[in-house]
C-alpha cells in the first residue's frame, strides 16, 4: 500500500500565513529518494525504516506486525489512514481525517468513562470503608518508602526510553546510558512486587471477596498490569524489542501515590471534587458545546469553499469542508489561537472568529475556574496554612538608601540595553554571520566604558553585603538564605567582570578569534547578570519578594497537588503526541514530534492553549482535542491559584494599610450573601461620609429656603450651582441619565450624543478603507463588509461621508460650548479627559474643512483626522461613571500596583536578558525564514518576543535546546506574573463597582425609611386598599387558572410533568439530541453525501421525536408557569431557543422534500446543530442564567464600555503605528486583528518599533481589561452556585411541575414551605425573580 501524495509543510504554510503570501506560492517540501516512491508518492516502510534505524525503541513499537499500524498513524483501523491506492483511498483517508478525531476523543472517551463507572459501582459493593494497613510487616510507612522508589525508578527509565527516540548524529544521543535494560527489568521487578503486595495485604474490601476482585474491581490495578506486561513477556521469553514500551503508563499509578502522600486519597479526590460540583461543570459544559457547535457551524457555511483553506498538496484538504472539520479548528480558536486568521473571509467569518474572542475562550475558561476553586475550597478545608514560618524578612531600608538602590538598578538596567545596541551592528534577515562595528567607531568605543561602569555601580550592593554579614543577628540563618544568594549575585559577577577586564581588556565577539569570541561571550554573561539587581529592590517596594514566598509556602500543598496532576498529564500526552504524529506524512509536522523530547516541548505549548502545529492527522487531532478541553484547564489551574492566592494577600495587606475593618457576617448576609471585599467596603464607608455631608449641606440650603433635588449630592460641581438658574437646568439636562431625577428630556438628550458619537466613529472608519485611497481608478471594489462599491463613486463618498463627520463634529462643538457656559469651574473642566477627548476629535475640523473645500491634503493628514474622530468615544464617560470610579480606586491601590509591576519587571527584564544572550548572535537555526539573531538582535524586540512568551504564546516555536528548557520552566510560572497587573486593574474596577453597589445600597435602604412612612399613611385610605385587594386577586386568580387548567386536562397536566420533571424522559431526549446532531455533522461530510437516503432513514424518527417535543410543550404552554413560557403559548413561541427549534425541524423537513437541492441540504444540516439547546430543558440552565444576568446586569455594560472604549482607541494607534502593515489596512481590519491581541495570541508579530510596544502594552494591560466583561459573568455564576441556587431553581422547577403544584396554589405554597424553607435572602430573590407575572 502506498501513501498518498505528502501535503505541504507546516513550516512552509506558517511562513505563508506570517508573511502574508498567496496560497498559490506555498510548495510541498521536498522528499528525499529514501521517502519517496518512482511515482512521487510516499510509501509507508520507506518512511518508516529511517525511524526503525535511529530509535531503538521504536523498533519495539514496529517490529510486529499489529503494532505497525499504530506506527503508520491509524488508531481506530489501518485502512482508513493509509488507505489503497487511487480515488478510493483519498476518499477513505479524507473521510478518516474530518471524523476519525470525533469517534477516537468523544466515542473512545465516553467509552472510557463508561467503563469505569462501571469500575466505580462494582467496587462500591465490595468496599468495607477507610481503612489502614494492618499487616505488621507491610505497614504504611514501607508501603510508602517501597512506592517512592518505584517512582525514581520509573522517572529513570522514562529518561532512557525518551533518550533512545533522539539521534544525535554518529551514533550519539543525550544520554546514551548502556544499563538502560537492566534498569527497566528492576523497575519491573520493583513494580510487580508492589502490585502483589497490593493484591494480597490491602484490606479496602470485604473478607468475602476473593483478591481476584481487588483486581478486576481496581481500574490502576489493570493500568498497571499493561504497564509491566511487555517487560515480564520479554524476560521470560528471552526475546527483546519485540512489545511495545509501556513505561509511560506508569505515571496514573505514580500520580496516585503521590497524591495519596499529600492528601490521603490518592487519585479519588479528584473524582470527589469533580462530583462535588457536577451541576456547575454540567451547565458550564453544556454553554461550551452550544457557543462551539454554533460558531463551528458558522465557520462551516461561510469557509467551505474558501479555497485559502485547503492544506497540502493536490487535492489536499479542506479545513472547513465539513462540520466535524471545522469543528477541530474551531476548537483551536476556541482555546484562542488562530493561526489561520489571516485566511477568514470578510465580513462574516472575521465576525464569527471575534465572537469566539470576545465570549467563546471565556466560556471555555469556566471549569477551570470551577475546578481551581474546588482544589482551593478542598485544600483549605482539610489542611491548615504554614504562613510565613521560616521566611526570612527583609528590614526596610530608608529613603535616601532605596533611592539610591532604584537609581543603581535603573541605571544598571540601562547600561546594559546600551551595550547590546552597540555590541554588534544589527542583523539583517540576509545575514548568516555577526559583525563588530568597525574601529574608531563611536559604538565600539563605548563598550569598556559601559562594562567598567557596571562594575562601579555593584559597589552599593557590596556594601550592603558586608554590611548585613556585620548586623544581622543571625548570620548563621542568613548566610543560608535565599535572600544572601540573592545579595551575592547582586555584586560578584561584577567582580570578576573587573578582573577579566583587567586581565584582557575588552573583548569583541565577531572578530574571527575564537579566543576572543570566547572572552567576549563571558564578560557579556557577567555584565547581563546586572539584572540579578532587581530582586533586591524587594526592601524597597514593601517585602512584594517576601509576599510571593510566603504565598509559596502557605499553598503549597495545593501547588503541589496541581503541579503534579498537570506535570502527569503532559508526559502522557507527549507520548501520545509522538506515537501519533512521528510518522504524520507532513515533514513540517513529522519533525515537530520525531522523538519524545521533541513531542514534549510541542505538548507542553499546547496545554498553554497554544497550537503552532494544528494539521495533525485523525488521531493527533484526537489527542489534540482532548489536551484542548481537559488538559488547558488541569495545566493553568496551578498559575490561576498562584496568582489568585498572591493577589488575595495584597488585598489583605491594602485592607491593613486602610485601617478598615472587614465586613461582618450580618454586612454580608444584607447583601444576598455576596462577597464584599475589604478595600470596596472601607472605600464605602468613606463614601458615606462625604455624601452625609453633602446631606448635612442640602439641609442648611432647605434651612435657608433654596430647595434641591436630593441626587444632586452625587455631583460636586451641580452642587456649586443655585437650583432654578440657567446654567443649573443645562448642566442637569447635560448629566442625562446619570441623575435620577431626570426626566425625558434628559434621556433623549443623552441619546443623541451617544448616537451622534457612534454615527461619527463609524463613518471615520469607513473612510479608512483602502477604496478612498485612490478615487482615479476604475472597477469594482469589495469593502469587506458585505457589499460592494464603484470606483466611479469613490470622490461622492468621500465627501458625503467627509461632510457628515464635519456635521458630526459641529454637534461636539456645540454641546462643549454648552458644557464650558454652565460648568461652574470651567478650567477644571479644561483639565478633564473627557474634555482633551472633545478637543481632539475637534482637532480634525481644520482638515475636514480643508479637504471638503478642495484643498489638496495629503494621504497622513487624513488618516489622523478620521482617527482622532474616534477619539470622541471616550467622551461617552460622562454617562457610563466608570473610569472616575477606578481612577479613585487605582489612586488608593497606587502602591500596590507599583509593587506588581515590580515584579513583572524583575521577572521580564531577566528572561529577555537570558534569550537575548543566547540568540543575539545565533545564526543557524531559523524561524519564519528570519534567523533568530535577526529576530533578536535588537534588545526591544527582545522585551517583546519575551513578553509574549511569558504570557503564553509562542509564534516561534524552533528554539534551540538551551532556551527550550527554561521556557519549560517558565511556562508553569509567567502567566501568573503577567496577569498580575491586569488582575490588580480588574480588582480595582470591581472595587470600584462593589462600592457604588454598597453606597446605592444604603441610599435604598435610607430611602425606603421614608417611603414606608408615607405608604402608613396612604395605606389607611379605602381606594388604595382596594387597589391593593384587586392586585392580590388577579395574583390568586392566574395561580387558579392554571390549578384549574390542570384539573380540566389531566392528560396535559401528565404530559407537562413527563415534558419538564421526568428524568428517565430527559435522558431519551439528550440521547437522542447527541445522536441527530452527530447524524447531522456527519452528514455534511462530502464522502457520505452520496449515502442521502441511509441518512434520511436515521435521522427522520429522531426529527419526528423532536417535533412531538416541540407540539408536546407549545399544547401545554397555557398551564406552565415558568419563566420560558408565563401562561401563554405566544411567550413559548417568541423565544429565540424555539424559534431556532422551529427553523431546525423546518429546513429539514424542506430537505425532504426537495432532497437535490445541495445548498438546502448544507442549510439543513447546519441547523440540526441548534437542537443542542434541548440540553437547557433537560438541565434548566434558562434560570440559572437570567439569575446570572440579574446579578451582574448593572456592572456588565459598564465593563463592556471599558474594554470595548480601550480596544478601538488602542486600534487607532496600531492602525497609525503599522501603516496598513500586517494586515491592518483599514479601521475595521485592525479592530480584527486587535480583537485576537486582546486573548494574547499574537498571529502576527514582526511589528514596527511602535507596534512592539502596543504588542507589550496589550499583554501587560489589555488582556485583562478585555477579559473582563466575561470574568463577571463567570465570577457570578461561580458564586450563584456555590450558595445553592441551582438546586433551589431545580426545586422550584420540581414543585411548579409536581402533581400537588397542578392543582392548589396554596398546597404548592405549603410543599415549598415545608420542602425547603426561604431563611436567606438569596433564596427570597431566587423565588421572587421566578414567581408567575401578575395580570
Amino acid at each position: 500500500m502506498a501513501w498518498p501524495a505528502c501535503p505541504a509543510s507546516e513550516a512552509c504554510l506558517s511562513r505563508m500565513r506570517r508573511r502574508r503570501l498567496p496560497m498559490a506560492k506555498a510548495r510541498a517540501p521536498k522528499m528525499s529518494a529514501s521517502t519517496a516512491c518512482t511515482d512521487g508518492t510516499m510509501c509507508a516502510h520507506s518512511t518508516v525504516d529511517p525511524i526503525l534505524r535511529r530509535a531503538p525503541a521504536a523498533k519495539r513499537i514496529l517490529s510486529s506486525g499489529w503494532t505497525r499500524s499504530l506506527a503508520i498513524g491509524s488508531v481506530a483501523g489501518r485502512t482508513f489512514l493509509i488507505g489503497s491506492s487511487g480515488s478510493h483511498g483519498s476518499r477513505l483517508q479524507s473521510l478518516w481525517m474530518q471524523a476519525g478525531w470525533i469517534l477516537m476523543a468523544f466515542v473512545g472517551g465516553g467509552l472510557f468513562c463508561l467503563l469505569l463507572r462501571c469500575f466505580v459501582r462494582t467496587r462500591a459493593r465490595y468496599m468495607r470503608g477507610n481503612s489502614h494497613l494492618e499487616v505488621s510487616c507491610y505497614t504504611v510507612e514501607r508501603e510508602r518508602l517501597l512506592e517512592y522508589a518505584l517512582g525514581v525508578l520509573t522517572i529513570g527509565c522514562f529518561l532512557v526510553f525518551a533518550d533512545e527516540t533522539c539521534e544525535l548524529g554518529e551514533n550519539r544521543r543525550y544520554l546514551h546510558w548502556k544499563h538502560g535494560r537492566a534498569l527497566e527489568e528492576v523497575t519491573c521487578a520493583v513494580m510487580l512486587l508492589c502490585f502483589c503486595l497490593r493484591l494480597f495485604f490491602h484490606p479496602g474490601l470485604d473478607h468475602s471477596c476473593p483478591r481476584l476482585m481487588r483486581f478486576l474491581t481496581s481500574p490502576l490495578m489493570w493500568v498497571d498490569l499493561a504497564a509491566m506486561l511487555p517487560t515480564l513477556l520479554e524476560m521470560l521469553l528471552q526475546k527483546y524489542d519485540i512489545f511495545p514500551n509501556l513505561i509511560w503508563l506508569r505515571f496514573p499509578r505514580l500520580l496516585d501515590v503521590i497524591l495519596r502522600a499529600g492528601d490521603g486519597e490518592g487519585i479519588g479526590v479528584i473524582k470527589r471534587l469533580v462530583a462535588a460540583n457536577s451541576s456547575l461543570l454540567m451547565i458550564s459544559v453544556n454553554l461550551l458545546c452550544t457557543m462551539w457547535l454554533a460558531c463551528s457551524t458558522v465557520h462551516y457555511l461561510t469557509e467551505h469553499d474558501n479555497d485559502s483553506f485547503f492544506w497540502g498538496v493536490e487535492p489536499g484538504y479542506q479545513r472547513y469542508v465539513s462540520i466535524p472539520s471545522a469543528m477541530y479548528y474551531a476548537l483551536i480558536d476556541f482555546n484562542g489561537e488562530f493561526p489561520n486568521a489571516d485566511e477568514f473571509s470578510a465580513p462574516w467569518g472575521r465576525a464569527n472568529s471575534m465572537v469566539i474572542c470576545l465570549l467563546g475562550t471565556y466560556v471555555l475558561s469556566i471549569p477551570v475556574g470551577v475546578l481551581g476553586a474546588a482544589f482551593r475550597d478542598h485544600v483549605s478545608r482539610n489542611f491548615k496554612s504554614e504562613g510565613d514560618q521560616g521566611v526570612l524578612m527583609e528590614p526596610p531600608p530608608s529613603r535616601a538608601w532605596a533611592a539610591l538602590l532604584v537609581s543603581v538598578v535603573v541605571l544598571s538596567t540601562g547600561n546594559f540595553v546600551l551595550l547590546t545596541t552597540v555590541y554588534q551592528k544589527p542583523v539583517q534577515e540576509e545575514d548568516r554571520a555577526g559583525h563588530s562595528f568597525e574601529e574608531g567607531s563611536w559604538q565600539r568605543s563605548l563598550l569598556a566604558p559601559c562594562r567598567f561602569l557596571d562594575v562601579l555601580l555593584a559597589l552599593p550592593f557590596l556594601l550592603r553585603w558586608a554590611g548585613r554579614l556585620v548586623w544581622t543577628q543571625n548570620v548563621r540563618r542568613y548566610i543560608f538564605s535565599i535572600v544572601h544568594v540573592a545579595d551575592v549575585l547582586a555584586w560578584l559577577p561584577a567582580y570578576f567582570l573587573l578582573l577579566s577586564l583587567l586581565q584582557h581588556g575588552s573583548c569583541l565577539e565577531h572578530t574571527g578569534s575564537p579566543r576572543q569570541t570566547s572572552l567576549a561571550r563571558t564578560q557579556l554573561a557577567l555584565h547581563g547578570l546586572c539584572m540579578m539587581r532587581w530582586p533586591r529592590l524587594d526592601g524597597v517596594f514593601g517585602g512584594i519578594f517576601h509576599d510571593l514566598k510566603i504565598t509559596l509556602v502557605a499553598n503549597k500543598i495545593i501547588f503541589r497537588m496541581t503541579l503534579i496532576c498537570a506535570t502527569t498529564l503532559w508526559l502522557l500526552a507527549a507520548v501520545l503526541m509522538y506515537y501519533a504524529e512521528r510518522n504524520n506524512p507532513d515533514e513540517g509536522t513529522r519533525s515537530h514530534f520525531r522523538t519524545l523530547p521533541l513531542s514534549m516541548w510541542m505538548t507542553a505549548l499546547d496545554f498553554t492553549s497554544e497550537a503552532p502545529v494544528n494539521d495533525h492527522s485523525a488521531q493527533g487531532k484526537a489527542v489534540h482535542a482532548l489536551i484542548m478541553l481537559l488538559g488547558v484547564g488541569v495545566f493553568t489551574v496551578p498559575m490561576g491559584l498562584f496568582a489568585s492566592a498572591f493577589r488575595q494577600r495584597l488585598d489583605e495587606r491594602h485592607a491593613q494599610t486602610l485601617g478598615r475593618s472587614a465586613p461582618g457576617p450580618e454586612e454580608e448576609q444584607r447583601h444576598c450573601g455576596r462577597r464584599v471585599s475589604e478595600t470596596a467596603f472601607a472605600l464605602a464607608q468613606e463614601q458615606y461620609r462625604s455624601m452625609s455631608v453633602a446631606f448635612s449641606m442640602l439641609e442648611q440650603e432647605r434651612a435657608c429656603g433654596v430647595w434641591r433635588d436630593v441626587y444632586d449630592v452625587e455631583d460636586k460641581n451641580l452642587m456649586r450651582l443655585r437650583p432654578g438658574t440657567w446654567r443649573y437646568k443645562c448642566y442637569r439636562l447635560l448629566m442625562g441619565k446619570t441623575h435620577p431625577g431626570n426626566g425625558r428630556n434628559a434621556r433623549w438628550l443623552q441619546n443623541a450624543i451617544i448616537f451622534n458619537t457612534a454615527l461619527c466613529c463609524f463613518t471615520s472608519c469607513v473612510e479608512t478603507l483602502s477604496y478612498f485611497d485612490d478615487c482615479s481608478k476604475s472597477g469594482e471594489f469589495d469593502t469587506g463588509l458585505g457589499f460592494v462599491w464603484l470606483a466611479e463613486q469613490c470622490s461622492s463618498l468621500s465627501r458625503g461621508l467627509s461632510g457628515l463627520a464635519l456635521l458630526c463634529s459641529l454637534g461636539f462643538l456645540a454641546e462643549l460650548g454648552a458644557r464650558f457656559w454652565c460648568h461652574p469651574q470651567p478650567w477644571a473642566l479644561l483639565l478633564h479627559p473627557t474634555t482633551l477627548a472633545d478637543l481632539l476629535a475637534l482637532g480634525s475640523l481644520p482638515v475636514t474643512l480643508a479637504f471638503l473645500a478642495g484643498a489638496p491634503v495629503g494621504y497622513g493628514w487624513m488618516n489622523l483626522a478620521r482617527t482622532l474622530r474616534i477619539w470622541r468615544l471616550l467622551a461617552l464617560e460622562r454617562f457610563v461613571p466608570a473610569f472616575r470610579d477606578v481612577l479613585g480606586v487605582l489612586v488608593s491601590r497606587g502602591y500596590q500596583l507599583l509593587q506588581v509591576f515590580y515584579v513583572l519587571l524583575s521577572f521580564w527584564f531577566m528572561m529577555a536578558t537570558y534569550n537575548w544572550y543566547f540568540l543575539h548572535s545565533e545564526f543557524e537555526v531559523e524561524s519564519e525564514d528570519k534567523t533568530f539573531a535577526c529576530w533578536y538582535s535588537n534588545y526591544w524586540y527582545a522585551m517583546q518576543f519575551t513578553l509574549i512568551h511569558m504570557s503564553g504564546d509562542y509564534p516561534m516555536t524552533e528554539y534551540p535546546v538551551k532556551v527550550r528548557v527554561v521556557h519549560m520552566c517558565s511556562l508553569f510560572l509567567a502567566w501568573a506574573f503577567v496577569t498580575m497587573p491586569a488582575a490588580m486593574l480588574a480588582a480595582a474596577f470591581h472595587d470600584a463597582l462593589e462600592k457604588r453597589r454598597l453606597v446605592a445600597a444604603r441610599q435604598r435602604r435610607q430611602a425606603m425609611t421614608k417611603i414606608v412612612r408615607m405608604l402608613r399613611r396612604i395605606i389607611l385610605r379605602r381606594r388604595f386598599r382596594q387597589v391593593a385587594d384587586q392586585a392580590l386577586w388577579a395574583h390568586r386568580g392566574q395561580l387558579t387558572k392554571v390549578g384549574l387548567a390542570r384539573l380540566k386536562y389531566p392528560g396535559l397536566a401528565r404530559l407537562l410533568r413527563l415534558l419538564h420533571s421526568n428524568e428517565q424522559y430527559h435522558f431519551v431526549l439528550g440521547t437522542a439530541t447527541v445522536l441527530h446532531v452527530g447524524l447531522a455533522g456527519l452528514r455534511t461530510i462530502p464522502e457520505l453525501r452520496p449515502q442521502a437516503v441511509v441518512w434520511d432513514v436515521a435521522m427522520l424518527p429522531l426529527a419526528s421525536f423532536f417535533m412531538l417535543n416541540f407540539l408536546g410543550r407549545l399544547v401545554t404552554a397555557f398551564m406552565n408557569p415558568s419563566r420560558s413560557c408565563h401562561c401563554s403559548p405566544l411567550r413559548f413561541l417568541c423565544s429565540y431557543q424555539r424559534l431556532l427549534k422551529l427553523v431546525a425541524l423546518g429546513l429539514y423537513f424542506a430537505h425532504l422534500v426537495y432532497p437535490e437541492d445541495g445548498k438546502l441540504l448544507r442549510w439543513s444540516c447546519a441547523a440540526q446543530m441548534a437542537l443542542i439547546l434541548h440540553f437547557g430543558q433537560i438541565l434548566g440552565t434558562s434560570c440559572l442564567l437570567s439569575l446570572v444576568w440579574s446579578e451582574i446586569r448593572e456592572t456588565f455594560w459598564v465593563m463592556c464600555f471599558v474594554s470595548g472604549t480601550f480596544w478601538v482607541l488602542s486600534s487607532t494607534l496600531w492602525y497609525l503605528a503599522e501603516d496598513g502593515g500586517q494586515g491592518m489596512t483599514d479601521m475595521f481590519s485592525t479592530l480584527y486583528y486587535t480583537c485576537i491581541f486582546l486573548l494574547g495570541e499574537w498571529c502576527s508579530f514582526d511589528f514596527s518599533p511602535a507596534g512592539a510596544g502596543l504588542s507589550m502594552l496589550y499583554s501587560i494591560v489589555g488582556v485583562g481589561l478585555n477579559a473582563m466583561p466575561m470574568a463577571a459573568v463567570q465570577d457570578a455564576l461561580t458564586n450563584l452556585t456555590d450558595m445553592g441556587a441551582y438546586h433551589v431553581v431545580m426545586e422550584r422547577r420540581k414543585i411548579l411541575h409536581s402533581h400537588s403544584g397542578a392543582f392548589d396554589s396554596n398546597a404548592s405554597n405549603s410543599q415549598n414551605a415545608d420542602w425547603r424553607p426561604r431563611k436567606t435572602e438569596l433564596e427570597m430573590q431566587i423565588w421572587s425573580s421566578l414567581d408567575q407575572p401578575m395580570v
